[in-house]
């Protein structure tokens, strides 16, 4: 998983940012829709306003449960099957992750240095890795190796 530094910087960081989440989780979404304009289908039925806290409370729990690998993989589980049955395409991941990290470094500005991207990068691609693999699994679109 992680290395002890990079959890540790990844905390500090979510604890800079968390009194402005609120605000910059529409930023998030509207760098979404940017990045991958087909993804704002996913959220046509949904309270906007409801989705954008619980992104970041689901954020926030996951970032404090990061160095207990037993809870923080299982959240990430049961988030992969709820993200497949959305309808959440693989390529999704990616354009979500681009949108975090900028969300981050336009709450942060300066202070979002490169090794806080680096750590916040090599964590969110671990999330996704596994919420990736459980949708995969969860929609039949595994591919034999």
């Amino acid at each position: 998983m992680l290395s002890s530094q990079h959890e540790q910087l990844i905390q500090e960081t979510w604890k800079r940012f968390q009194p402005v989440a609120a605000e910059h989780a529409r930023y998030f979404y509207d760098k979404l829709y940017e990045l991958d304009p087909e993804s704002r289908a996913l959220f046509a039925s949904t309270n906007m306003d409801e989705q954008r806290h619980r992104l970041m409370e689901s954020i926030g729990y996951l970032i404090s449960e990061i160095g207990n690998p037993d809870v923080f993989v299982t959240e990430l589980v049961g988030l992969g099957r709820r993200h497949a049955a959305y309808g959440v395409r693989d390529s999704d991941y990616d354009a979500a992750g681009v949108a975090l990290l900028w969300t981050l470094e336009q709450a942060l500005g300066a202070d979002f240095t490169p090794e806080i991207r680096d750590a916040w990068n090599e964590a969110y691609h671990a999330m996704a890795s596994v919420m990736r693999r459980v949708s995969t699994v969860t929609t039949g679109s595994h591919k034999a190796i």
